[in-house]
């Protein structure tokens, strides 16, 4: 009996040895590219100043309208990701409250896509490589889109100071005094 006992014991150790093995296998297995597998931004179907856009009536109907899957926006790359909070829509409401971090927590209630790229491992290089592409690019950037860069990345603490006019200290205030008439929240 005592005999059948361990040879019971040691087939459960064998089964669990294997069992944890083949899990450490696995994630092992899994790297960013395994995860991340869209590599394109998310193109919105309504875009404020179109027809559709002036239809929508209130913010739940251009939430909804914005909408975009939590899995997808999960399972995109970080620069597509990046991209794709850059370009949501309703991202101009985080300068609606009396902060940015309490304006960008309220947008990331009803938009997920801020949170997963606060997450991201690479999200420091990704900031810093769009920045140094909008500084560089000799098309025009609206001075919206380099606060929102500006904003995104002084709120995940990524430094932008030596990427030209977007990390100097004024992009804020110059930006903010462009597109917001002078409004500034962000207290450096």
């Amino acid at each position: 009996m005592e005999k059948k006992t361990y040879q019971i014991l040691f087939l459960l150790a064998v089964c669990v040895a294997l069992w944890g093995g083949l899990l450490c296998a696995s994630a092992a297995d899994i790297t960013p590219e395994s995860i991340y597998t869209v590599d394109e931004p998310y193109q919105y179907p309504i875009l404020p100043g179109t027809a559709e856009w002036r239809a929508l009536n209130t913010l739940e109907e251009k939430i909804q309208a914005c909408h975009v899957d939590e899995e997808l926006l999960a399972s995109m790359t970080t620069p597509a990701l990046l991209e794709t909070v850059l370009t949501y829509p309703l991202l101009a409401n985080i300068y609606a409250f009396n902060s940015i971090e309490g304006g960008i927590e309220n947008v990331s209630m009803y938009f997920p896509g801020i949170s997963l790229l606060a997450v991201r491992e690479d999200v420091n290089d990704c900031l810093i490589e769009c920045a140094q592409a909008v500084t560089q690019s000799r098309e025009e950037t609206s001075a919206i889109s380099k606060l929102n860069i500006d904003t995104l990345s002084r709120y995940l603490g990524v430094e932008l100071s030596e990427i030209g006019e977007i990390g100097s200290n004024d992009t804020f205030s110059a930006a903010a005094s462009t597109a917001y008439g002078g409004a500034t929240y962000w207290a450096p």
